[in-house]
C-alpha cells in the first residue's frame, strides 16, 4: 500500500512539474520577441500576425496533434521534457525506444515510463552540452562542416534515424509479455490510402501534417477492425 502511494505521488509531481515547465517554456519563448519589439519600437499589428500565424498553425498543429498522439505512449511521461528542449522525433524518440529496448521493458508499463524520462533527461543534458561546445568552436570548426563530405553526411542524418526506428517497430520486442502477430499488417491501409490520393490527382506535400492523422486514425480503426477478425493476434509469450 505504501509503495502504491509513494508511486502515485511520484508520477503526480512528474505532471505537475511538467505542466509548470511547460507554461514556464512557452512564457520565456513569447516574451523574448515582446521585449525586442518593446526595446526597438517595433510596431506590432495584430491582423499581421494573425495572418502569418494562421498559416503556420493550419500546418504545424495537425502535425503537433498527430506527433502527441503517436509519441506519448512511447514517451510517457518524459513528454513535457522532450517537448520543451526539441529534437523530439530525431533525438528523443529514439533515446527513449533504445533506453527501453536495452531493459527489455514493454512500451506502455510504469517501468518504461521512468526509464523513458531518464533517457530523454540525459539526451537533453548531453545536447545542452553539444550545443555549448558548438557555439565555442563554431568558428575554429568552420571549414570543416562546410566542407563537401560533411555536407554530404549530413543529408542521411534523418534518414538514418528513421530507418534505426522503424528497425525497432519492425523487431518488435520478443521479450515481453506479449506479441503481436502480423504488428505491421495495418500498416497496409493508409499507405493504400496515400497510394490511391495521389493516383487520383491529390497532393500529399504540404498537407504532411493532415495526412499523419488521417494515417492514424486510418490505422487505429484497421488495427482494431483485424484484431477482431483474427489477421491481427496479440499472443503471451508464455503461451509460445
Amino acid at each position: 500500500m505504501e509503495k502504491d502511494t509513494r508511486k502515485e505521488q511520484y508520477f503526480n509531481t512528474i505532471h505537475r512539474v511538467g505542466r509548470i515547465g511547460s507554461i514556464i517554456s512557452i512564457g520565456c519563448m513569447l516574451i523574448v520577441p515582446i521585449l525586442i519589439a518593446m526595446k526597438y519600437d517595433l510596431p506590432f499589428d495584430i491582423k499581421d500576425v494573425a495572418g502569418t500565424a494562421g498559416t503556420l498553425l493550419a500546418v504545424f498543429i495537425p502535425t503537433v496533434m498527430a506527433e502527441f498522439i503517436s509519441y506519448g505512449p512511447i514517451l510517457g511521461s518524459g513528454t513535457y521534457l522532450a517537448y520543451i528542449t526539441g529534437n523530439v522525433t530525431n533525438l528523443k524518440i529514439p533515446c527513449a525506444l533504445n533506453a527501453q529496448a536495452l531493459m527489455d521493458l514493454e512500451q506502455g508499463t510504469e517501468e518504461s515510463d521512468v526509464i523513458s524520462l531518464i533517457a530523454i533527461a540525459s539526451s537533453s543534458l548531453i545536447t545542452m552540452l553539444v550545443i555549448a561546445l558548438g557555439v565555442v568552436l563554431l568558428i575554429p570548426l568552420q571549414p570543416f562542416l562546410q566542407s563537401a563530405s560533411v555536407q554530404t553526411a549530413s543529408k542521411y542524418i534523418l534518414p538514418a534515424l528513421f530507418g534505426s526506428l522503424f528497425y525497432t517497430m519492425l523487431a518488435g520486442n520478443k521479450r515481453g509479455k506479449t506479441t503481436v502477430k502480423n504488428r505491421l499488417l495495418p500498416l497496409v491501409v493508409p499507405i493504400i490510402a496515400m497510394v490511391i490520393w495521389k493516383l487520383t490527382g491529390g497532393e500529399i506535400l504540404g498537407k504532411e501534417g493532415i495526412w499523419i492523422v488521417v494515417s492514424i486514425v486510418l490505422l487505429l480503426i484497421s488495427s482494431i477492425v483485424m484484431l477482431k477478425v483474427g489477421l491481427v493476434k496479440i499472443i503471451e509469450n508464455n503461451d509460445k
